[in-house]
C-alpha cells in the first residue's frame, strides 16, 4: 500500500504541474484574451481533460488492482488537491477564507468542482478502459 501511495503522490504531482500551467495559460493568454467570463469555464473544463487523459495514460503505472483501490486513489487526489488550495490560498498566499471557497461558485464559471469529480472517478475509470480493474 505504501508503494501504490508513494505512485499516486507521483502522478497527482504530474496533475498538479498540469493544473499550474493551465492556469497560467488562463491568466495570461485566455483572460486578456476572452475575458475571465469565458476564460475561468474553459479551463476548468481543459483541466478536466488533462487529468482524465493524464490518468488515462499512467493508469498503467499501478498494475492490476482491486476496484476500491482505484476509488481510494481518486479519493487520495482529491485531498491532496483540496489541501493544497488551501494551504496554498489562505496560509500561503494570505487569501480570506470567503475567497477560497470562491473556487466552488460555478455561478461564476468556475469548474473546479468539474475537476474534482473527474478526479474522484478517473482512475476507476481508466482503470475500467485500460482493462487493470481486477
Amino acid at each position: 500500500m505504501y508503494i501504490f501511495l508513494l505512485k499516486g503522490i507521483v502522478v497527482w504531482l504530474v496533475m498538479a504541474g498540469a493544473a499550474i500551467a493551465n492556469g497560467f495559460f488562463r491568466d495570461e493568454i485566455l483572460t486578456p484574451f476572452l475575458g475571465s467570463g469565458l476564460s475561468l469555464p474553459v479551463c476548468g473544463i481543459v483541466l478536466s481533460v488533462m487529468v482524465f487523459t493524464i490518468t488515462l495514460l499512467l493508469i498503467p503505472y499501478f498494475g492490476r488492482q482491486k476496484p476500491h483501490l482505484y476509488w481510494f486513489l481518486g479519493v487520495f487526489w482529491t485531498l491532496l488537491t483540496l489541501t493544497f488550495e488551501v494551504v496554498m490560498g489562505h496560509f500561503i498566499e494570505g487569501k480570506p477564507w470567503n475567497e477560497i471557497v470562491q473556487v466552488f461558485n460555478v455561478w461564476k464559471g468556475n469548474l473546479f468542482l468539474l475537476v474534482l469529480v473527474v478526479l474522484v472517478m478517473s482512475p476507476f475509470a481508466c482503470a475500467k478502459i485500460r482493462g487493470f480493474a481486477k
